[in-house]
């Protein structure tokens, strides 16, 4: 089953540096312009 993670299911592996660089700015003022990540849950069946 791990090895399928690794091969199989993983579909995109994104560098969020720079996002989480400029939110940590963000919240030193005020959270005003703080940009919430969106993640998708995703049911795993084995077949």
């Amino acid at each position: 089953m791990p090895g399928a993670y690794a091969k199989d299911w993983i579909v995109n592996i994104e560098v969020i540096s720079d996002f989480v660089r400029k939110q940590r700015q963000n919240i030193k003022s005020d959270c005003a312009e703080l940009i919430p990540t969106r993640e998708t849950v995703y049911s795993v069946f084995n077949s």
